[in-house]
């Protein structure tokens, strides 16, 4: 049993140890995270815990394979892993609402889903990628076929963009942005 009473070296005795697996770099969206950790929330709930990047495997990987307790990942993943019959679940939100979107430089012209026909995109290689696509293009009578889709995996946002992939499948501050 876990107890949040009682004097210090008992609390530290009594400490559950979990392994908390991020999703990405730190970033603004692990806030919470952090600041219970530094003051003391999680101790106060009897846990010890471990925050850790998740590296070359991913935060589902890590948890369904038991090397990590909890995570955070992202709707599309979560999704995928469940109907592949992955051991996780989803149990809590961070953000209220899904974040994804489409980013490409402005002088591309690419103002909706059925100017990404002719264009490369660029992201994270999951298959539930190219589902979001056909759909939001069949929307506007445009074929995802005509869409040239590329791998970029973790790869700097930053950097695709000088490589010229004009439609890098994330959103960072600085672009103009439509999402749907």
């Amino acid at each position: 049993m876990l107890s949040a009473c009682g004097n210090n070296s008992e609390e530290s005795e009594d400490l559950k140890d979990i392994k908390f697996v991020l999703d990405w770099t730190p970033n603004t969206n692990h806030t919470g995270i952090y600041v219970a950790k530094e003051k003391g929330y999680f101790k106060e709930q009897g846990l010890d815990v471990e925050i850790i990047m998740p590296g070359e495997a991913s935060a589902d990987q890590l948890i369904a394979s038991g090397q990590a307790d909890f995570g955070i990942s992202y709707q599309e993943g979560i999704t995928e892993a469940r109907i592949q019959d992955v051991p996780i679940v989803s149990i809590a939100a961070i953000i209220q609402h899904n974040t994804s979107g489409f980013a490409s430089p402005k002088d591309k012209g690419i103002t909706s889903p059925k100017d990404f026909e002719g264009k490369k995109y660029g992201g994270w290689g999951a298959p539930l990628e190219k589902a979001v696509l056909s759909s939001l293009m069949q929307q506007e009578g445009a074929d995802v076929d005509k869409v040239e889709i590329v791998n970029i995996g973790d790869a700097d946002f930053l950097q695709l963009l000088s490589a010229m992939l004009t439609l890098p499948g994330s959103i960072m501050g600085g672009l103009e942005l439509k999402q749907n």
